[in-house]
């Protein structure tokens, strides 16, 4: 019997605009020469070379919002029928295209000298999305922060909820410090926020967040503004008011000044009737 298959080596296999836009991402940029292949220290077999550039689509398609890169997430948007556009197409290729030119720079191999995890792979992509018109240099700085802060939080570097959760932090961080994209990355931190303050440690569980509960206070309205003086006032009926009272007092406009008392009213609609 053969080898059973790997998530990612049966997500390598789907068939659609969005797989094959995968495929040609990876022939061009991990397999390519002088590509991500030659710099990359995580394992890429079995179809985790594709699965990396998958997710990398992901996050950007997700972008400002997070997202999970959990193999079920990712395989179900691989499935979507709308192609992806040209201009999403141009975004990817000039992220890895600065990607390649940063990873394989002399002058910044200390930052990629470390052994990369997959996730840290991931969000580096997403890194150089948010700023990738910022030169070489700056690019380098952001990508040492985001890997320093990582493993100041963590001594495992795994595709975990509480993993993505920092990392996610970090490229919101660096977002609202740009100045651009401020409103929409603070806007993710926000709803990043109501997110569940204990994360899961599994690689397989997706990146969410708890229930939003309902409040048991009653919702606030707005009073009624009081009656205008120039309207008719209302007589309420009292158990001592026979119905004839009312229709007869509504007839004869507002009742006088002094009479709103209950008891007081029903007199003086009972000498008003012995009047009439």
């Amino acid at each position: 019997m053969g080898m059973p298959l790997q998530p990612a080596e049966r997500m390598s296999s789907i068939a659609g605009p969005w797989p094959n836009f995968a495929n040609e991402m990876k022939r061009e940029f991990m397999n390519g020469d002088g590509g991500l292949l030659e710099h990359i220290t995580f394992d890429v077999t079995r179809g985790k070379d594709y699965l990396a550039i998958s997710q990398v689509i992901v996050g950007v398609f997700s972008l400002p919002e997070r997202c999970s890169f959990t193999t079920g997430v990712v395989e179900k948007f691989l499935t979507r029928v709308d192609p992806p556009t040209p201009a999403f197409k141009k975004q990817v290729k000039r992220l890895f295209t600065k990607y390649v030119s940063l990873i394989s720079e002399k002058a910044h191999k200390a930052v990629f000298a470390q052994r990369m995890a997959p996730v840290e792979f991931v969000m580096i992509a997403l890194v150089i999305a948010n700023h990738v018109d910022e030169s070489l240099s700056d690019l380098a700085n952001r990508v040492q922060h985001m890997r320093t802060s990582l493993r100041k939080e963590h001594v495992d570097i795994r595709t975990n909820n509480k993993v993505l959760k920092t990392s996610f932090d970090i490229l919101e961080e660096m977002s609202n410090k740009k100045g651009k994209g401020k409103s929409s990355a603070t806007g993710s931190k926000r709803k990043a926020q109501a997110r569940t303050e204990e994360e899961e440690d599994d690689d397989n569980t997706d990146f969410r967040g708890p229930p939003i509960y309902k409040s048991s206070q009653a919702p606030h309205t707005r009073s009624r503004a009081p009656a205008s003086s120039s309207s008719a006032t209302v007589v309420k009926s009292s158990p001592s008011t026979p119905p004839q009272a009312l229709q007869s007092a509504s007839s004869l406009g507002p009742v006088p000044s002094g009479m709103h008392n209950s008891k007081t009213c029903s007199l003086f609609l009972n000498n008003l009737l012995s009047v009439q």
